[in-house]
């Protein structure tokens, strides 16, 4: 370090021009590398998905295909208007093309032009029972095959036939005349809030207030000008249908407004700071060419770090878009001590060389070992499990080190530069420090009772900081998307949480049977805590299930009868009896032994009709077999989500479970990994480097106190203001842990120099406020964040910092006075 800082004392003083001309052409090149530079919107490539519910959470989506859908809602007051609009929409859709290819796949649930499609979904199932009904419907399924069941049913659907609705029911009365269907629906309903209305082919809401549409379009979503104009062109169709409000939710659209939210981020955060530190240190200096002293290191500094990102990175994501007002926050002190000593020199009245080694060599000394904790506190970041953690360590030491660089390069260089211009300089102002001391030394020991036992209280009720996993501090806020998102989910999603089962193998009937045990066990078990359970079971059932169903529906029927029933009603009412046959052939199957129907055959019939979509939400095709998922939804104050899983377990022991509870508890496990080994990593690494700067350990005790201190009542405020601890705001423990040190260091640095604490605060104390103001305006533009992960790293940060400062104005000056007190008594008594 010190052969580093004779250099850069010979640079400046020799060949100022140069230094500045070089950072120059050095600053021009990482503007033109930053070209390059892209933002990461998917907030799963910030987490570790390579085990536990993330792992299965992204095989979910990906292999279901589920990843890359758009929803539409619908909302409206009248069911007509919203189905009027969808249609129209879904014409729409259909004709959009981007780049001169069609936009959509797919558009599904099929509309008025696809009733035969319906239809023909309908005549695989009507015919055989055993494939739509439950065990306990075999009962009434008997019953409605009474002799004045089935007349009555026959004279309901005369009716429907020769109402206005005929052209559209009459396939389906003729298919199903004594509207058995009813089981059907039921059955593919199961305990959902909702279920598709086959008469029209929608998704209605319970309310019939919302409908909702997916389409498949026919590009990723990381094609990014594609998405880009899809997005417009949507936008452009929502002013086409005034009666209802229409909203599209998915990865496209999702990419291109996250996009914009964080380059917005960036640029209010980092030309906020910026802007609010130059002005501070405007406010300090009173001269305006005080802020190219310190601007242009930091244009360098922060500009070579987006180079490094755009290089190895390759992008910004919702974590690292916050590490360029970081940097200015963080990287402004070591300007501030630079360049206050440097003036403290000057305007004493020593020369130019002597005032530069001054600085460099004795308060330099104090910036790189302040500097290189904070580096160490963020290189500790590496090992975080978050990517998106890792990232921001690496951008902001890269970026520190860069402004550490700059500053005891072009800084120097700057102000030798500008002294030939005529530059004068004058006393500071000391902002009242000078009158601290005397208080402090005349009560000391009260301040040392005070702040120490709030340190213990703050030490106390931090144990009582949540620690909390939930993803949605990396949903934005106030986006449009995000609303709709709710909006959906609250129609759509209906009450309680949600768990996903993954199931794969071979023998699809095996995988059947497994959901089949999966659903039944849990709602004996959990009873009305399970709201619903949707899976391919409750299209095609395992054979197992079809020949119970098949043996419970013979148990005591005679179906001969029951066809010759028919047979009379229809004729009574008028009806050719013939064009009714499929009905009374299905009762004749049942009576003479019908087989169960293989469900590898009914899941490739089932694709080429509307039943396509959710049939391939439940199963995939993949390697070597099967794929299927089964969505549970239960209620969170009757069912734990881990021991629902350990229930799934015990059953189907290969089962892989997912959901954002489960997520939400394996990111808690995370934050708290980290927080027990970064911070700890952390300040050994302080540790490290203080003894490596101040040697004894009674100065490196005196340096750590005060930040020490300032932790604890953090931890403290964090509690008593409800904040709590997430995957992206708990680093800021580890961080203040290398950037609260800064102060103490230097004015524990400064009083070594001439023992004289009153001179040390004087001093220094100035651009230690200075320092602590520019670091929580740093991290405090982050607190505007659309991201709230973001925002509460901001505000934690701030508390922090603030809390630091206080400690080393107040905490260490009492520190030095009571053991200057008692080194003096020892004295007197010898």
């Amino acid at each position: 370090m010190e052969f580093f800082l004779k250099k850069a004392l010979q640079l400046s003083l020799h060949h100022p021009k140069r230094v500045l001309i070089s950072f120059l052409l050095i600053l021009v090149l990482a503007f033109l590398v930053t070209g390059r530079l892209r933002f990461e919107t998917d907030w799963l490539q910030l987490l570790p998905t390579d085990r536990g519910a993330l792992k299965v959470l992204v095989e979910d989506l990906k292999g279901f295909g589920h990843l890359e859908h758009l929803y539409i809602l619908l909302e409206g007051k009248e069911e007509a208007e919203l189905i009027e609009s969808a249609q129209g929409l879904r014409r729409s859709l259909a004709d959009l093309e981007i780049g001169g290819t069609r936009a959509f796949k797919r558009i599904f649930p099929g509309m008025e032009g696809d009733m035969r499609g319906w239809k023909e979904a309908l005549a695989i199932y009507l015919p055989y029972p055993q494939l739509y009904l439950q065990e306990e419907d075999a009962e009434e399924f008997k019953r409605r095959l009474s002799e004045e069941k089935i007349l009555a049913e026959i004279r309901k659907a005369k009716g429907l036939l020769i109402s206005y609705l005929s052209p559209g029911w009459r396939g389906l009365i003729v298919s199903d005349p004594l509207a058995m269907r009813e089981f059907l629906f039921k059955r593919w309903r199961g305990k959902s809030p909702w279920a598709p209305s086959l008469i029209e082919g929608y998704l209605l809401s319970p309310n019939r207030r919302a409908l909702l549409m997916v389409a498949e379009p026919s590009f990723p979503s990381v094609a990014w000008r594609s998405s880009q104009e899809l997005v417009q062109r949507l936008d452009e169709l929502k002013g086409t249908f005034p009666g209802v409000r229409i909203s599209f939710v998915g990865p496209h659209t999702m990419t291109v407004g996250k996009a914009g939210i964080l380059r917005h981020d960036l640029l209010t955060s980092f030309l906020g700071s910026f802007a609010m530190v130059l002005a501070l240190f405007l406010l300090s200096y009173r001269r305006w060419v005080t802020l190219l002293f310190v601007g242009l290191p930091l244009m360098v500094g922060v500009q070579l770090t987006m180079g490094v990102a755009s290089l190895f990175t390759g992008g910004l994501n919702l974590i690292t878009v916050s590490f360029a007002a970081i940097i200015v926050g963080l990287g402004i002190d070591f300007a501030i001590h630079i360049y206050h000593r440097y003036h403290h020199e000057r305007s004493a009245g020593k020369g130019l060389d002597e005032a530069m080694e001054i600085t460099l060599m004795r308060t330099g000394k104090g910036v790189w070992t302040g500097g290189l904790t904070t580096i160490a506190a963020f290189l500790t970041l590496l090992l975080a499990r978050i990517q998106g953690i890792v990232e921001l360590g690496i951008l902001v030491a890269s970026g520190l080190f860069f402004c550490l660089l700059t500053i005891s390069l072009v800084l120097p260089s700057f102000l030798v530069w500008v002294e030939k211009k005529g530059y004068q300089y004058t006393p500071l102002r000391e902002w009242g420090l000078a009158r601290l001391i005397p208080f402090l030394k005349a009560h000391y020991r009260t301040i040392l009772i005070i702040l120490i036992s709030l340190a213990v209280f703050g030490g106390y009720m931090g144990t009582k900081v949540r620690i909390m996993g939930g993803v949605e501090g990396f949903r934005p806020r106030k986006m449009e998307g995000m609303r709709a998102l709710e909006r959906m989910q609250e129609e759509f999603g209906g009450e309680g949480k949600g768990l996903t089962v993954l199931l794969g193998g071979e023998d699809l009937d095996q995988l059947l049977q497994q959901q089949e045990a999966i659903a039944k066990s849990l709602q004996d078990k959990y009873g009305e805590g399970i709201l619903f359970c949707s899976h391919l079971a409750q299209f095609i059932p395992s054979t197992n299930r079809q020949e119970k169903v098949l043996a419970r529906l013979r148990m005591g029927m005679d179906y001969e009868k029951a066809a010759s029933s028919l047979k009379r009603a229809l004729e009574a009412e008028g009806l050719n009896p013939e064009v009714f046959s499929r009905t009374q052939e299905m009762l004749k199957r049942i009576a003479h032994r019908e087989t169960p129907i293989p469900p590898a055959a009914l899941v490739q019939r089932l694709t080429l009709t509307p039943l396509a979509e959710p049939i391939e939400r439940y199963v995939v095709q993949a390697k070597g077999g099967y794929k299927l998922r089964q969505e549970i939804r239960f209620d969170p104050a009757r069912v734990d989500p881990l021991q629902l899983q350990r229930a799934i377990k015990r059953i189907v022991p290969q089962a892989e479970c997912t959901g954002l509870e489960l997520v939400a508890l394996q990111l808690q496990g995370m934050v708290k990994r980290d927080f027990t080994l970064l911070a700890p990593l952390a300040l050994s690494l302080v540790l490290l480097l203080l003894f490596m700067h101040f040697k004894r350990p009674l100065w490196v005790g005196m340096a750590l106190s005060p930040l020490l201190a300032g932790v604890a009542y953090m931890l403290g405020i964090s509690a008593l203001l409800g904040m709590e601890l997430n995957p992206a705001n708990a680093v800021a423990i580890p961080l203040i842990l290398g950037i609260g040190i800064d102060d103490g260091i230097h004015i524990v640095h400064r009083y070594r120099e001439g023992r004289d604490i009153g001179e040390a605060v004087r001093y220094t104390g100035r651009a230690v406020v200075m320092t602590s103001l520019t670091t929580m305006v740093g991290f405090g533009s982050l607190s505007t964040s659309h991201f709230p992960a973001l925002s509460s790293l901001g505000k934690l940060a701030v508390i922090g910092i603030g809390a630091c400062l206080l400690t080393s104005l107040l905490l260490l000056p009492s520190l030095i006075v009571a053991i200057g007190e008692k080194g003096g008594r020892e004295k007197r008594k010898s």
